[in-house]
């Protein structure tokens, strides 16, 4: 926030967005696996999940 607020972070979150939704639309059956701690890079720079393990289940 503020004055060093990035004016492309909008843009970012909503390309992110759209490459999820894409993803999820071509490859059904992925879903996030078991056991995710969700914990995130203790950095100021770096904002994020340190890992997220998915799983797909291919269709056959």
């Amino acid at each position: 926030m503020g004055i060093h607020f990035c004016p492309g972070a909008a843009l970012a979150r909503e390309e992110t967005r759209i490459a999820i939704e894409l993803a999820l639309d071509r490859l059904p059956g992925l879903r996030l696996a078991a056991g995710n701690d969700f914990a995130r890079h203790p950095s100021m720079l770096l904002r994020g999940l340190k890992r997220l393990d998915l799983v797909w289940d291919a269709p056959r």
